[in-house]
């Protein structure tokens, strides 16, 4: 049997758990309502790097793929490995059969036994891996991952590698506690590791519809100016992740970060910048897609907010070259202080004028989407 299942180039993908859902719906444009309405706030949390918010608890890593489940063309059953292991002997054959029913199939994996990964051979390294086809003649999956360039490539994964990269996965494995003697041991181990090893099965509907949600739009974008903490708008007992720098707050904690890496004090986190960029590339799209639907003044709006993605850009790049240097030029650092101060005022001026444009009443007609491409 062979089966290729269709994913697209979705806007936001520096995360896993934001390309896996993503590229999914991506193999069509309908659900750009639905994003659209979304990643819109950001935060940053110690100790990790910048994110978007998309939905309550999505930043919480016990769930953080469950946002999806707000997205109608898309259904997420999710279970433990060993659930699956207890229902198939053979879990091979169990992804095999599942993906020829149309399932895509995200499951934790260990990194160690994957030779298209950085870790293979290397380190024990549990993450999530997304099957998206099957060759049963060849003895191989297709596994959705990221090329050396860091944009999704599709790669084989042999029968045998899935078998050892999915055996005996324990929490002690990848460096977390160990549960307590006698007991389930949730309480005494990393929340990272909270009911894992788990299986995603992700279904695309394409029959059904979804739709913009502006009043959605009107609460983050007015946390976002505010630098709001929006999970104070949620109520998730155990899944809490208080305290963070919210919204425009975070321009501040990313000028802290060019001074320290800049200076040679701590080491780059490329993901912050990637996700600066696609934040403000999604902003972009959404306001040209509100255009395109007839809301008045929002493409020159757009217009306006345009150099802010230029300026995200070339930020990244700009520290892309001081890597493995000891400290960045003084003219290069004032350089991306620049870049930032411009980022954070062109906003500040633009941005109300997309939060007084979303409490107007709604537009009385549609436009498409923009376009997105399929990789199929």
């Amino acid at each position: 049997m062979r089966c290729l299942l269709p994913v697209g180039l979705p806007f936001v993908r520096t995360y896993l758990f934001y390309l896996h859902p993503l590229s999914i719906l991506a193999q069509e444009d309908r659900y750009l309502p639905w994003l659209f309405s979304r990643c819109i706030q950001v935060l940053y949390l110690s100790g990790e790097c910048l994110k978007m918010l998309v939905e309550p608890g999505s930043t919480s890593s016990q769930i953080s793929h469950a946002y999806g489940l707000s997205c109608p063309l898309l259904d997420i059953q999710s279970l433990e490995l060993e659930a699956i292991t207890a229902i198939h002997l053979d879990p091979i054959q169990a992804w095999a059969a599942l993906l020829g029913r149309g399932y895509y199939v995200q499951l934790d994996a260990d990194y160690f036994y994957l030779a298209h990964t950085p870790d293979h051979g290397r380190r024990h390294f549990l993450h999530e891996l997304l099957l998206r086809g099957v060759d049963t003649e060849q003895q191989h999956f297709v596994a959705l991952s990221y090329g050396p360039r860091g944009g999704p490539i599709s790669v084989p994964v042999p029968f045998t590698a899935l078998q050892q990269a999915t055996r005996e996965l324990t929490p002690t494995r990848f460096g977390h506690q160990a549960p307590a003697s006698g007991t389930r041991g949730e309480s005494s181990v990393d929340p990272a590791m909270w009911g894992r090893p788990r299986v995603f099965l992700y279904r695309y509907h394409p029959e059904r519809e979804c739709f913009f949600d502006e009043a959605s739009v009107r609460e983050q974008l007015a946390d976002y100016l505010d630098a709001a903490d929006s999970s104070r708008r949620y109520r998730l007992p155990g899944l809490a992740r208080p305290g963070g720098v919210w919204g425009m707050a975070v321009y501040g904690w990313l000028h802290e970060q060019v001074e320290q890496f800049g200076g040679g004090s701590s080491p780059d986190e490329p993901l912050t910048w990637r996700v600066l960029w696609e934040h403000k590339a999604c902003m972009q799209r959404r306001l040209e897609y509100l255009a395109a639907r007839g809301v008045p003044g929002l493409a020159e709006v757009a217009l306006e907010y345009r150099p802010v993605v230029r300026w995200a850009r070339t930020l990244q790049l700009l520290l892309l070259r001081w890597a493995g240097a000891s400290a960045a030029p003084m003219s290069s650092r004032q350089a991306a202080h620049d870049l930032l101060g411009r980022m954070a005022a062109r906003e500040c001026s633009v941005l109300p004028r997309l939060l007084e444009a979303a409490r107007s009443p709604a537009p009385g007609r549609r436009a498409p989407a923009p376009a997105t491409g399929a990789e199929r």
